[in-house]
């Protein structure tokens, strides 16, 4: 399996471009269904808390009802003018059955039928044994004395009779806590009779409790100036107003009779069935099976969960599961939303349910249908977008050979141009990127062409001029050679004429002390002539020898003279040829300077062409090796011309030293040719002087 590297561009742009449309329809389709999803899911969450919010205000309409009749109840149960109303009239039958059994005795006294006293007590005793309410309900007497009355009889507390009533634990009566003895004097004062409201211990079976509200009503007796009394618990109406309360909840219904109302207390750790109108048994039940235990996933006690809501909050819904009467009975749990308000006077919880199952199944169904509607969205837009990724595949497949095609026309080329044919040209005209790069790649290989035919003009040249330089390398070499022979030979001549002229000298030094010392014999010894024949006869013989030798010299002389002219007009010559191969290093110079500026120009064109390749990218790196070829062959190019150059120069300077020692040693010859001239012409001179001496010998 080939490498992903080695695919076609066509076949690589039509898997990223299939791949990149195939993510974006697929994260479309994600996206639409997402967005199917969440607002299918909103529109489920807001339908089912609209439905939620309907069924909880009407749950709170309802219980709110059920608040109004207990809150009516307690507070009449705190009213005293309702109080008046409502136990008034049975105080007031109370007091009259005691006033009839005082004005009875009261015509006794006035008949003379019994004393005063008697009277009095009679009538004590008859209303101390008077109990209503289960024997709770008892009648006083006190007088109307001042500034405190006095108990005349007390059926309860009997240590009161005869008692002034001025403790302050009477002080009861209203916020300033006035005596309540001192109130029933002026209420009966005032109107004869009337209603006091005031604190005072209620009996019980254990004793007396602590002070609880009372409701009294007291009546004047004035012919004894007594006060008889007798009152009403306040708690006993509450208790009265509870029931009530529950009597008339109880009966309330809605909902076609099927709802209704509960009430429970506040009870810990469980609370108490105060009142259920369906299941009276639970009336006064502790609500601790475990059967209640249906709120929530961690299973707590319903009616726990009652509590908590209202000491929370006042009130609040719970959610629980509660089995569903039906026609067939009652139904496997279903889920049931209560509403639940706290009375705190009396510590009730009033509560009342509805099942909600109703409101489940209508969001069942409404989900079944917004997941059938997505399915079918989701099936007609994946339909829609296979069809149109298939035609975007199409399209794409066929703008990707429009934009390929070209492009492989240029790899094809450039196989060629990587094979050094430089003959071809890409066949594409367009007017967009690929065919401005086709253009400036047909003129950059143009260029390149042209480049490399210069350069073999140049290198042509460059053989030419190196073979010319070699020919006069090896001219100058045989000339060198020829004038070092004939140096060593002027220099052996030179060094052979140097030890005859010693010679000659030594010679010559001789002759001229022989000459002076017979200079001086001929002047001071004249006489002496005739003895000194021999001697100047072997005087006149050496002067032959050295007249020969003077004249062997003279003639060598003559040949060292001819010798050195001769080598000076070859060092003469010689210079000339230097001077003639100096210019023709020149004109090499010049080439390889042309050369140098050629290699340069083919470096730079190398340069852009290989830019131009890299912008084609994938496209252009045929012609890029090709144009990295012609750069190395510039450098190389470069770097041998300025080899040459280098060589050349040191060939130059070679030769410049050459003329340079070729012009000293030609001034050398002429000095050697002057001297040797002079010591030829002093040879000249000396050689006839021996022929002089012997004919004035002779004519002597």
């Amino acid at each position: 399996m080939s490498k992903f590297s080695d695919w076609k561009i066509r076949t690589k742009l039509l898997l990223l471009m299939g791949v990149t449309v195939v993510v974006c329809v697929v994260t479309l389709l994600g996206y639409q269904t997402w967005h199917e999803l969440t607002t299918n899911r909103t529109e489920l969450n807001r339908f089912e808390a609209e439905e939620v919010a309907k069924v909880r205000q009407n749950l709170k309409n309802f219980v709110n009802i059920a608040y109004e009749t207990i809150e009516s109840s307690h507070r009449n149960s705190q009213n005293q003018l309702y109080l008046e109303a409502q136990y008034g009239y049975r105080l007031k039958n109370i007091i009259d059955v005691a006033e009839s059994m005082i004005v009875v005795q009261i015509e006794g006294v006035k008949q003379g039928d019994l004393s005063l006293t008697e009277a009095q007590e009679q009538v004590k005793r008859a209303i101390a044994s008077m109990r209503y309410d289960a024997g709770v309900g008892y009648i006083w007497i006190n007088d109307t004395g001042r500034p405190y009355p006095r108990m005349v009889m007390h059926p309860t507390v009997p240590a009161l009779d005869g008692q002034i009533l001025d403790d302050p634990k009477y002080d009861t009566v209203g916020e300033d806590k006035k005596n309540l003895f001192r109130a029933f004097v002026e209420v009966c004062e005032a109107n004869g009779e009337g209603f006091v409201r005031y604190l005072w211990p209620k009996p019980t079976a254990e004793g007396l409790s602590e002070d609880q509200p009372k409701l009294s009503y007291v009546r004047l007796i004035e012919e004894w100036d007594w006060i008889i009394g007798t009152g009403i618990y306040i708690d006993d109406a509450i208790l009265a107003a509870k029931e009530d309360s529950k009597k008339i909840i109880k009966q309330m219904r809605y909902d076609g009779g099927v709802g209704y109302f509960w009430i429970n207390d506040t009870g810990k750790p469980y609370p108490s069935m105060v009142m259920h109108p369906t299941v009276p048994a639970l009336d006064g039940q502790i609500l601790d099976d475990p059967k209640y235990d249906t709120v929530g996933e961690d299973k707590k006690n319903l009616f726990q969960a009652f509590v908590e809501v209202s000491e929370a909050s006042g009130e609040g819904f719970v959610r629980y599961l509660w089995p569903k009467p039906t026609e067939e009975g009652l139904s496997e749990d279903q889920p049931k939303e209560s509403y639940v308000r706290l009375f705190e006077p009396w510590n009730w919880i009033i509560g009342t349910g509805v099942y909600i199952d109703d409101i489940d199944a209508i969001l069942n169904e409404k989900r079944e249908e917004a997941q059938q509607g997505m399915v079918r969205t989701v099936s007609v837009s994946i339909g829609i977008s296979v069809v149109l990724l298939i035609a975007a595949l199409l399209i794409l497949s066929l703008v990707l050979r429009a934009v390929t095609n070209p492009i492989a026309k240029m790899a094809k080329w450039s196989n060629f141009l990587a094979e050094g044919n430089l003959t071809k040209r890409i066949e594409f005209d367009g007017k967009n990127e690929i065919g401005t790069l086709s253009s400036n790649l047909n003129r950059a290989v143009e260029s390149l062409r042209n480049l490399i035919d210069g350069i073999k003009v140049g290198s042509d040249q460059n053989v030419e001029a190196k073979q010319e330089l070699v020919a006069g390398t090896k001219q100058t070499v045989v000339l060198l050679t020829q004038i070092a022979t004939n140096t060593n030979s002027i220099k052996d001549q030179i060094s052979n004429l140097n030890n005859q002229i010693t010679n000659s000298s030594a010679s010559v030094e001789q002759i001229s002390a022989n000459i002076t010392g017979l200079n001086n014999q001929i002047e001071d010894q004249s006489s002496a002539i005739e003895e000194s024949t021999a001697s100047v006869e072997e005087m006149l013989a050496s002067i032959r020898n050295v007249a020969g030798i003077t004249k062997v010299k003279k003639d060598s002389t003559e040949k060292l003279v001819e010798t050195a002219r001769d080598g000076g007009q070859k060092l003469s010559t010689t210079g000339t040829l230097i001077e003639e191969i100096t210019g023709s290093v020149d004109n090499i110079l010049e080439m390889i300077a042309i050369i140098n500026g050629i290699a340069s120009k083919t470096n730079l064109l190398s340069m852009n062409a290989a830019i131009e390749a890299a912008h084609a990218g994938e496209f252009g790196k045929g012609f890029a090796v090709v144009a990295d070829e012609i750069r190395k062959l510039a450098e190389a190019t470069t770097e041998n011309s300025k080899k040459i150059s280098g060589v050349l120069a040191g060939v130059v300077e070679k030769i410049n030293q050459a003329y340079t020692s070729s012009q000293a040693t030609k001034k050398a010859f002429d000095e050697i040719d002057k001297e040797v001239g002079e010591v030829a012409l002093a040879l000249s001179e000396i050689s006839p002087s021996p022929d002089v001496l012997r004919r004035r010998q002779s004519f002597q």
